[in-house]
């Protein structure tokens, strides 16, 4: 039996003994006790159904009722400070993220739903497109001789930011960048990574909601589960669009930080490492060019099999490496973090945007769905204790009349 049941069964009990022992209440004792406490019963479970009715109802002659919809500035002006201030505030978003394993989300993808296969198609098709446009014999003529002066340089520092300032400043390098996203954009909106997207937002949520009393139902006001993946959707794709859009400008702003990578001890090391041997061969870049040319009229299969290989070699190599998990998991928590601490004022307007498009009826209904059955306990505990109100002040009353007595 539900608690609107419950109150409901209460409240005609109520009524009934009041009815029935009204014209003998004067009897006698029982009579009188049960005629007082089903009266008061009565009352409070009444006055508790008003009370609630008129939250969620416009009753007639009451200017004072429909409190809801006649508040729901004020409402909507709660939940979102609440929310934001406190069950989502920028901290506890953090601290849901920094506990979650986001690498093992990535490992599931790859694992459970043949995204190492979709992972190669997708790239397969984005370098056949990329190397479709460009011709790679006229790149490496453009560079090569930055390439053989440099090397012949006595100090290594003089040789990377040279033929990386030539690669990153190349004219193709901005369509290299723009394919980059347009991958990106396609593997994001996979069926398949949405459905583990919308997983670990579940599990994210579940997680949260059991630090306190009543955070699922108001973080359920304000965003459910589909809402915040639609949310994190709509802001990744927007983002995505934005960046291929205006792929020359965003590209320019980050070249400095591809130069700043590239002039890393890394790749300093690395060269030094392949120095010696470059240096040892005068027909290296003739090989180069001879080995393109083959390429270009097998339409670049080598190559493609080449990345293919490579690509797979990265996927098992993250899944089954746990330090380089942990690393991407460390590199995801930092972005995470960086991208809550720059949008969180999103979030206020989003939750107004949300409620602001519901009409009153459909705040009701939200609202009370969210209290559930939970809301008639009220009228239960109204009946109960207007019950034990009105048998103790009706003892009451006896009692006094037999000691004045």
């Amino acid at each position: 039996m539900t608690n609107e049941q419950k109150a409901i069964t209460i409240l005609l009990i109520a009524t009934a003994g009041f009815i029935a022992t009204f014209s003998q209440r004067d009897d006698g004792l029982i009579y009188g006790v049960i005629n007082s406490a089903c009266c008061a019963a009565m009352i409070g479970g009444l006055a508790d159904w008003y009370a609630i009715t008129a939250l969620f109802n416009r009753i007639p002659l009451d200017n004072h009722s429909n409190i809801l919809c006649r508040k729901r500035k004020d409402l909507t002006n709660a939940i979102v400070d609440f929310v934001t201030k406190d069950l989502l505030n920028t901290s506890n978003i953090n601290d849901s993220i920094k506990n979650m394993e986001w690498s093992a989300f990535l490992v599931r993808y790859i694992e459970k739903y043949n995204g190492k296969e979709k992972v190669r198609r997708t790239v397969q098709s984005a370098a056949k497109s990329i190397l479709s446009q460009i011709d790679l014999c006229t790149i490496v003529k453009k560079i090569e001789p930055d390439i053989r002066r440099s090397l012949r340089e006595s100090s290594v520092e003089l040789v990377v930011p040279k033929i990386g300032k030539r690669i990153v400043e190349s004219e193709y390098s901005p369509l290299f960048f723009k394919t980059f996203l347009d991958l990106g954009k396609i593997m994001y909106n996979q069926p398949e990574f949405q459905g583990v997207l919308q997983e670990y937002i579940q599990r994210l949520g579940d997680k949260y909601d059991k630090k306190g009393f009543g955070r699922n139902t108001l973080r359920g006001m304000a965003f459910n589960d589909e809402d915040i993946l639609q949310n994190l959707n709509d802001f990744i794709n927007g983002r995505f669009d934005y960046w291929i859009a205006n792929t020359d400008c965003v590209y320019g702003e980050i070249r400095t930080e591809i130069n700043e990578l590239l002039q890393s001890q890394f790749i300093k090391e690395l060269l030094l490492d392949k120095k010696d041997e470059l240096l040892s061969d005068d027909d290296w870049m003739q090989w180069i060019y001879e080995k393109l040319s083959i390429y270009q009229k097998e339409n670049y299969l080598e190559i493609l099999n080449f990345i293919d290989g490579m690509l797979v070699k990265g996927l098992d190599k993250f899944t089954n490496d746990k330090e380089v998990q942990k690393k991407v998991d460390d590199w995801l928590k930092e972005q995470g973090a960086i991208v809550v601490e720059d949008n969180h004022s999103e979030l206020g307007k989003m939750i107004h945007s949300k409620l602001d498009k519901q009409t009153d009826n459909e705040i009701v209904s939200m609202v009370r769905e969210k209290a559930g059955d939970d809301i008639h306990s009220i009228r239960i505990s109204g009946a109960l204790i207007g019950g034990g109100v009105g048998l103790t002040l009706y003892l009451l009353g006896v009692f006094v009349e037999v000691v004045l007595r």
